[in-house]
């Protein structure tokens, strides 16, 4: 073989050996650089899962701690339901309780008036008809009334002549339509053209007293007219005139002097001209209000001067 051949082929075969080194080299270097990364993987896969557990523990943390907040939350939760369960049970309690009361106050609103309530209702219920007929005019509204009568009224005439008696009735009725009325208290009222005419007329009224005998009777100074076992006392006290009437026939001249006592001491309107008779079975007080004269008549002085006290 020439040189120049074998100079070509040791070439060759140097360049062979060293490419086959050249790949081994290669081989050697990725083999380190695969196992270099493979190692940085399982180290950043190390470096992973430790961080993922890490954040589970601290998510396992963060969840006991919401759990521990939700179980304190719901036991506040319980003790706030638990506080409002007693305190509505407390509320109905209380609403039982006043209901369990409810009959006793129904009670109390239902009790009966008084005997002198429903008198007086009754009484404003029969004036109330009378001014529904004759308009806004002078009445009584003080009478008393026995207990467990009922308080009835009837009445005659026109506004300006009128007469109108409240009576006892077992039942109430309309005006005017008891059958079984008996009169209690009665006024009578009755109009002149003038206050003098109206003073004259009541004037009729007052006995004279010239020339009779004088007889000082309960603190009053009387003049008795007596007749036929009838005496009649009268006096003057103030613009009143008084006139008390008694039988001998009957006793009613024993007490006299009481009721001659009482007459002076009973309540009176104000007037400028009046007359108290006082008989044994009544009493009536007349008195003059201007062009009117007004005559109040009762079973018993104080029925009569009570009538007439509240009269307007």
């Amino acid at each position: 073989m020439r040189l120049w051949e074998k100079i070509a082929v040791t070439g060759g075969i140097l360049a062979t050996l060293a490419a086959g080194t050249m790949v081994a080299n290669k081989v050697t270097t990725d083999k380190q650089s695969s196992e270099f990364t493979i190692s940085e993987v399982k180290k950043s896969s190390s470096s992973k899962v430790s961080k993922n557990s890490s954040q589970k523990e601290k998510s396992k943390e963060t969840s006991n701690q919401v759990s521990s907040q939700v179980s304190s939350s719901q036991a506040n939760s319980s003790q706030i339901s638990s506080s409002q369960v007693n305190t509505n049970t407390s509320a109905k309690t209380a609403s039982s309780s006043s209901v369990a009361q409810g009959p006793a106050v129904s009670s109390q609103v239902q009790t009966p008036k008084p005997a002198e309530t429903l008198a007086q209702d009754r009484l404003s219920q029969n004036n109330l008809a009378i001014s529904q007929i004759y308009g806004d005019i002078p009445l009584i509204r003080n009478i008393d009334v026995p207990s467990g009568r009922i308080l009835n009224a009837s009445i005659n005439g026109d506004r300006n002549d009128y007469s109108v008696t409240y009576g006892l009735g077992s039942v109430a009725t309309e005006l005017n339509a008891d059958p079984n009325f008996v009169p209690l208290v009665s006024l009578s009222v009755t109009t002149y053209g003038s206050a003098s005419e109206a003073q004259a007329n009541l004037q009729a009224n007052v006995i004279d007293t010239t020339g009779l005998p004088v007889e000082n009777i309960a603190g009053q100074t009387v003049s008795v007219d007596a007749g036929a076992g009838q005496r009649y006392y009268s006096w003057q006290t103030g613009n009143w005139y008084a006139n008390v009437h008694t039988s001998v026939v009957d006793g009613s001249d024993a007490n006299v002097a009481e009721k001659i006592q009482a007459v002076a001491n009973v309540t009176k309107p104000q007037t400028s001209l009046g007359v108290v008779d006082y008989m044994a079975n009544g009493a009536k007080l007349s008195w003059q209000e201007g062009s009117q004269v007004y005559h109040v008549t009762a079973d018993s002085l104080a029925q009569a001067s009570q009538a007439a006290m509240s009269v307007k």
